[in-house]
């Protein structure tokens, strides 16, 4: 998997891990709060946000997250990630709910399972041989489908 190395304003002394390699999934979005840690700021907490502060990833001090990510475009998901697993969702091509984005968006017949620990440019469906990872994820994306 490629580096990812930290973000540029927050290389400064005592807040950059030198030489890791970090394979977690973060977001734009999870700068708020990582800036906000790191400056001592308080982001508030009736705030029904997603995010998630990286200054422990920054600091080089390990912590252990599983989480479920959900990739949508626009309000439609498309996929749901967790660890090494990414279950990508079928999907029509243009889909009238994705407006202008339809014409971007590949088929997809049927669910596609990838371990991305394995297979990064998801090349390999797993899926048949895997079933029981396909349920899983499909619980997550049914609860994440409550919430939009």
């Amino acid at each position: 998997m490629p580096e990812a190395p930290a973000p540029g304003p927050l290389l400064q002394s005592g807040y950059h891990a030198c030489h890791q390699t970090g394979y977690e999934v973060a977001s734009l979005t999870d700068l708020l709060p990582t800036i906000a840690e790191a400056t001592g700021a308080n982001v508030p907490s009736d705030l029904d946000l997603d995010v998630y502060s990286l200054t422990w990833r920054l600091l080089g001090t390990p912590e252990s997250r599983d989480l479920t990510y959900f990739y949508h475009s626009l309000n439609i998901l498309q996929a749901v990630r967790k660890s090494a697993w990414k279950l990508v969702l079928p999907r029509q091509r243009n889909d009238p709910e994705l407006l202008w984005l339809a014409q971007y968006t590949e088929e997809v017949p049927e669910h596609q399972l990838y371990n991305l620990d394995n297979d990064l440019s998801e090349t390999r469906n797993m899926a048949s041989q895997f079933p029981d990872v396909v349920a899983q994820l499909l619980r997550e994306a049914e609860l994440a489908k409550k919430h939009l």
